[in-house]
Order: C-alpha cells, then structure tokens, then sequence
C-alpha cells in the first residue's frame, strides 16, 4: 500500500507503516486492503478476467491479534475468492517474536488454506532459525541482498543456499528489487522461482494495471483453432511471461513452457506455437 500525498507524491509504505503501528491502525489498514484485493479479485471473476494471485501484506502488530487468522479467512470467503489467490505476507520483523508463536499462526494460516510468505527475508531480522521452525510457503529475499548480486560472488553462494533451502524445503523463492537487465538474468541464473522490482513495472493503481493488462479473459470452451503464443509488450518480453492468445478476445497467461502442458489437456485439436 503507497501513501499519495497532494504535495509530495507517492508515500513508501516504510514511512507511513511505522507511524500506523505506534498509533494501533496498522491493523485497519491491514484488513482494509485484503478487504479490497478480495473485492478486485471477485469483480475480475465476474467479468471472465485471468485471476492472478495478490499478496497483501501484514504488521506483525495485526499478526499478534488474537482472531487474526479467523478475520482473514471471513473476509475471503465473504467475497468467495479462492483462498490459493491470496498470500499474506510477513514482514521480516517477525524474526523478533518468539519462534514458537510464529510457528502458532502460521501453522493456523496454512490449516485454512492461506498461503504464507515471509518478506525481506535476509535482511535486519530474519535468520535461517526462522525456516526451521515456521512452514512458510514463499520466501522473498531481500533487496539488500539482490543489489549487488551481479558483482558479489560472496552474495551469489549465500542466495544459491538458500535457494536449494527453499527447494528442500517445498518453498517458492522470491528475489525482490530487481532493478536492471542484468540482475534478472543473475536471479534467472541462479535459480529463482519468481522475482519482482522495478524492472518490471513501479507500483500503479489497480486501474492502471487493468488498461496495461488489456481485457484478459478465460475461454470457457474448448478453442478449436491455433493458439499462438506471443511476447506482449516490451515488459513481457523483459520478465520471458507470455500469453496465449485463444480468440479475439480470450487469452491465458502463463509464466513458463511448462504451463503448457495443462493447455494441451484444456483446449481440443489446437497447435501451440512461438511467434
């Protein structure tokens, strides 16, 4: 969540969420923006748009309320949103609780069907105690560790640990902050699952990714022609996703070759090919 100021502009969230915290609104703020993403997420549904699963971002103040984890699952399913669409996450911060009381709601989180994923893992907090005891689904390392992953072999051989960790371990791996061309292809090398930063795109209102996106919708019946898979756009061609163009109007995207295979088995008597 951004802060936009009439004078100053867009507000970092590293500002605006510690004051939220002392004040104790963090929490209203919180839910507020589940509450939205749930919101996005069912208007999308309804209008036949490819669902993309949204991470929403918790203080470990709004952790450590008592019915955090019954709050969160009332608001997905008010909405009827499937809760694999949803990932809260944790800030690193969290490496200064107690371990077992982590391990408490996280364990809670996962029992409803939440995914979890812990944020800016590597940085101030966080330590590999952390993954021992707590069964994150997703761990975002930290830009300070990403910035000089091109020049510092020394950063290269503690992220490739990790990531065998995280493989080990069953969790997706994140590299956050990517800022160039050569980083990602450094993050590529060295095996992340995703990254994300401002390569890719700055952070934009729900209604500027729509008009970026384009009007994106599932094809509900079998297509019985040739689907193309195609470079969308020059921020497409950056991050290697692609879209599969079914119809006019219809198309499904996909992150890797190998979500073409479920396309195969969905779609009768078409040809997939790279233009």
């Amino acid at each position: 969540v951004r802060m936009v100021h009439p004078t100053y502009g867009v507000i970092s969230p590293a500002k605006i969420i510690p004051i939220l915290e002392k004040n104790k609104m963090v929490s209203v703020v919180d839910f507020y923006v589940l509450e939205l993403v749930c919101q996005t997420l069912k208007r999308w549904k309804d209008e036949g748009r490819v669902l993309l699963p949204i991470s929403v971002n918790y203080s470990r103040v709004t952790l450590l309320e008592n019915d955090i984890v019954e709050r969160t699952k009332n608001v997905i399913e008010k909405y009827g949103v499937d809760k694999s669409l949803i990932e809260i996450e944790i800030t690193e911060t969290i490496g200064n609780m107690e371990q077992k009381k982590i391990s408490e709601i996280a364990e809670k989180f996962i029992a409803a069907g939440v995914n979890l994923a812990i944020d800016d893992f590597g940085s101030k907090y966080s330590s590999l105690s952390t993954l021992s005891t707590v069964p994150f689904n997703v761990v975002k390392v930290d830009k300070s560790i990403i910035n000089d992953l091109v020049i510092n072999p020394r950063s290269q051989i503690i992220v490739e640990q990790i990531i065998n960790i995280c493989k080990q371990l069953n969790m997706k791996s994140v590299a956050e902050g990517i800022e160039t061309e050569r980083q990602w292809k450094e993050v590529k090398r060295l095996g992340f699952d995703l990254g994300q930063g401002y390569f890719f795109e700055k952070p934009i209102s729900i209604k500027e990714f729509e008009e970026k996106t384009g009007r994106k919708t599932l094809c509900n019946k079998p297509y019985s022609g040739t689907e193309v898979i195609k470079d969308y756009g020059e921020e497409h061609l950056k991050t290697g996703k692609f879209i599969v163009y079914t119809s006019a109007d219809s198309v499904f995207q996909i992150a890797s070759h190998e979500d073409i295979v479920p396309l195969k088995e969905l779609y009768s008597a078409c040809e997939i090919a790279r233009e």
